[in-house]
């Protein structure tokens, strides 16, 4: 109807029209009932900006989407053939009505994995993680929403949801189960510097495989820790290619820990471990920074730490070069 009324002469000037009081909740109803039928992404979005602005405009229309809210909540609203009715809901919450919505269960699982993302950090605000029903409902949910509805709805959880605070970041950092472990990933890989470390600590409680997380078992501090390597170690199992970047890059952050703490008389124990973690990492990179750390200052060695150091980078360097020889 508004494409044969704007394909009239002058009928790009209807939006002028809608200023009538008269005709506001007409003009109204017709628009939400475009948002809610059209497939076209763009047209939602351009019927979007004229709803907002009428809405502003005329507040009293807004009880036209009470039919709407009813209808979502619904078990008819909850099916594919219904899906773009939830479109009012959005508008609803861009135009600052969530009073609307008090009092009615938009938080239920069904519908948060429904309408997933625009209802997933409201959800994740509502439970108790005290509670073990909560807990387990919030790893339903993870796990029916699945990985890659997560790394596709990774900007909007960002950027208009907010998901990463603190405190919503420390919730989801004490629930112990692989299912919300692509949701970390996009607190891990978005999320400003300080999210590495309790990231960090999270996966090392999972214990992953040791040349994979070489890297996270001996640099310190884990903040230092890029969020790339970080990223690829939130998943339950790795792939080939995943496991060879990992120990790739475990390679190197150890070789780098190494050379930057060369100085570091107080670390000499954790050097020793991290040398014991390359030695299992055999490539010639790794065996020339072992060999390197053989070659340090005999001074480094005076102490019990630093003499067990250099043990540690002879065995090491023993190991690494009679593996790489076929020895």
């Amino acid at each position: 109807m508004l494409a044969e009324f704007e394909a009239l002469p002058r009928g790009g000037d209807f939006q002028l029209v809608i200023g009538l009081e008269h005709c506001a909740s007409e003009v109204f109803g017709v628009y939400l009932h475009e948002l809610t039928q059209t497939a076209r992404e763009e047209t939602a979005d351009e019927i979007f900006k004229r709803l907002l602005t009428h809405l502003e405009s005329y507040p009293e229309v807004a009880k036209a989407l009470e039919p709407y809210i009813e209808l979502c909540l619904s078990p008819e609203g909850l099916t594919e053939e219904n899906r773009r009715y939830w479109r009012a809901i959005e508008l609803i919450q861009r135009a600052g009505l969530d009073a609307m919505l008090s009092g009615r269960d938009f938080l239920q699982p069904d519908v948060v994995i429904f309408t997933f993302p625009s209802q997933f950090v409201p959800f994740l605000d509502s439970l108790d993680f005290d509670s073990q029903r909560d807990v387990e409902t919030f790893v339903r949910v993870c796990d029916e929403v699945g990985g890659e509805a997560f790394a596709l709805a990774s900007d909007f959880l960002v950027d208009s949801a907010d998901l990463i605070t603190e405190p919503r970041v420390k919730r989801v950092l004490l629930v112990e189960n692989a299912s919300v472990l692509p949701l970390i990933r996009i607190i891990v890989e978005s999320g400003p510097d300080w999210v590495r470390k309790p990231v960090a600590k999270y996966i090392r409680r999972r214990n992953p495989p040791v040349e994979e997380s070489a890297a996270l078992r001996a640099v310190r501090p884990l903040k230092q820790l890029p969020a790339p390597y970080l990223a690829k170690l939130c998943v339950e199992g790795f792939s080939d290619e995943q496991s060879k970047w990992l120990r790739k890059e475990s390679g190197r952050l150890l070789r780098l820990f190494l050379r930057v703490t060369a100085k570091r008389d107080d670390l000499a124990e954790r050097r020793s471990v991290a040398l014991n973690l390359l030695r299992m990492l055999p490539s010639w990179e790794n065996l020339n920074a072992v060999e390197g750390v053989c070659k340090e200052s005999k001074l480094y060695y005076l102490g019990k730490g630093k003499r067990q150091l250099r043990k540690a980078a002879r065995e090491a360097y023993a190991d690494m070069q009679g593996r790489l020889s076929g020895r």
